[in-house]
């Protein structure tokens, strides 16, 4: 349980690649934020941008104890870039609760941080997720469906994926331009309703002490981009451990500003994205049962 003595103290990590000006406008979101007998402290990771990243987010932070800037000394991709940052926010403090947050994301309302205290009062939930509206989709992200724990399915959907890739690898050779690759969208009902029976995106996640305390890194490690929601509901499955999904706060998800940033041509991110999706998924299947 909370203690009613002490601050709740709120641990963010948040991943920066390239779009240093992306990451203050989101910094700037948290520190905004009703602290009242709080205490919240920022980390924010740079993934070894090959820009000047780093030196100008450090510069304009340096005088705010609220706010630590580090840099990796090779893009760690999601997991373990995220791992890096959390590490470093354990040395410093121990957070009763984790805040893991893309760059591109911009909070609606001051009163997150009472949101999370009161969620984990009612439903002590070990990893909670917020309704995530997507401004470059304009559509909901999250909750997810969940991705198949067996093992045969798992493999079929690998082998759809190699033959997606393939595609996409001729495309590239011919120099064929190509749609973006369809995501799911979600009926109303989906995104409004409260549950513990789905996946959350990960482009926004709250970990409590009820998850931290179960494992010694946040993510598995394992992958470099791309289902890390899924490998973080194994793990909460594996261990009867509450991910809770609540439309009662939304938060805005710019989504792919990195991503464009590092390569322009559609067909290009959609052979990346698969690869790296490809390399995840049989991770994946090696851990299941």
């Amino acid at each position: 349980m909370l203690s009613v003595a002490n601050p709740v103290k709120f641990g963010v990590v948040i991943l920066n690649y390239l779009a240093y000006q992306v990451t203050i406008d989101c910094i700037e979101c948290f520190l905004k934020l009703d602290q009242t007998n709080k205490f919240m402290k920022i980390i924010v990771v740079d993934n070894h941008s090959p820009n000047d990243s780093y030196e100008i987010l450090r510069k304009k932070y340096d005088a705010n104890s609220q706010v630590e800037i580090v840099q990796t000394d090779e893009n760690l991709g999601f997991a373990r870039g995220n791992n890096y940052g959390y590490q470093i926010l354990k040395k410093e403090m121990e957070p009763d609760f984790v805040i893991f947050s893309n760059d591109d994301i911009l909070l609606k309302d001051q009163k997150l941080l009472s949101w999370i205290e009161n969620m984990y009062i009612k439903y002590e939930f070990a990893v909670l997720g917020p309704k995530i509206y997507s401004k470059y989709g304009k559509y909901y992200q999250s909750p997810m469906e969940n991705f198949s724990q067996n093992k045969n399915e798992c493999r079929k959907k690998l082998f759809e994926y190699r033959i997606i890739l393939a595609k996409l690898k001729v495309k590239k050779i011919l120099h064929k331009k190509s749609k973006s690759l369809a995501e799911k969208k979600y009926k109303d009902a989906e995104y409004q309703t409260m549950t513990t029976e789905k996946t959350l995106h990960g482009s926004f996640l709250i970990m409590s002490k009820k998850y931290l305390n179960e494992f010694a890194e946040p993510f598995d490690p394992n992958t470099y981009l791309y289902m890390e929601e899924n490998l973080l509901k194994l793990r909460c499955d594996t261990k009867s451990l509450t991910m809770l999904y609540s439309p009662d706060y939304e938060i805005i998800h710019l989504q792919a500003i990195a991503t464009n940033m590092v390569v322009s041509d559609q067909t290009q991110r959609d052979y990346k994205r698969i690869k790296n999706i490809i390399a995840s998924l049989k991770y994946y299947i090696s851990i299941l049962k």
